[in-house]
């Protein structure tokens, strides 16, 4: 356990310093923005729209980056330089990818909560019903299995496809093969399941998706380890 610890202080501070320009430009985005007076947003809203363009995209990429980092994040040190150096920590591949999702469970958090945050401030410059970025769920799916799968089962799925893939070109298809997976995997738990059980099918899909998230883990911890990644 000690040792799963010290590994995630070493990830969590990679990752910081990776983030840090992001990190810097979003904090000072929102004390600015939150700072301007309303006739200020008014003026900038009538005579400077390229900054309400620029203003939306930062905040957009917040935005994207809670529906993407999480996974990207979890396969960023596989067929890269630094992956030597993670070798040679001596800690097991598998705890290695348990380090990341735990990780990913505050990072995507601050990356939702700063998404919030610019979906709120860019209100100040909606006008005539034009509004800006904002990010929603679907009403059928809430945010607690809407961040287990952005977290944690889809950055897994992400990382097998990735791993048995087996090189640095193969990010996007097994991002890909990930989302038509997981689509896959809810549509057929749902169709074949017993009528006994239809008033609990989100229930079970959960927990389906739980035990599958385990081996997947194994899965690739294997894969890397057989292959000496």
């Amino acid at each position: 356990m000690t040792e799963l610890l010290k590994y995630m202080r070493r990830d969590a501070k990679r990752r910081l310093y990776a983030a840090r320009i992001f990190l810097i430009i979003w904090f000072a985005l929102d004390l600015i923005v939150f700072a301007l007076p309303q006739t200020a947003c008014r003026w900038i809203t009538f005579h400077a729209q390229f900054l309400i363009a620029l203003f939306n995209t930062l905040f957009v990429l917040a935005g994207f980056g809670f529906l993407f980092y999480p996974a990207f994040i979890l396969g960023a040190s596989w067929f890269m330089p630094r992956r030597t150096m993670e070798q040679l920590t001596g800690v097991s591949t598998r705890k290695q990818i348990v380090s990341g999702l735990l990780l990913n469970i505050p990072s995507a958090l601050l990356l939702f909560l700063q998404s919030q945050i610019g979906s709120a401030l860019m209100q100040k410059f909606a006008r005539n019903g034009m509004s800006y970025f904002h990010l929603t769920f679907s009403e059928e799916t809430s945010l607690l299995s809407s961040c287990f799968n952005l977290t944690v089962y889809i950055p897994c799925l992400y990382l097998f496809f990735y791993l048995a893939i087996g090189k640095p070109g193969g990010k996007f298809p097994a991002f890909l093969l990930a989302y038509i997976f997981s689509s896959g995997i809810t549509l057929l738990s749902q169709a074949f399941l017993p009528a006994s059980l239809a008033p609990a099918a989100d229930l079970v899909t959960a927990l389906l998706k739980i035990v599958l998230t385990v081996a997947l883990v194994l899965g690739a911890a294997w894969i890397a380890e057989k292959r000496g990644y």
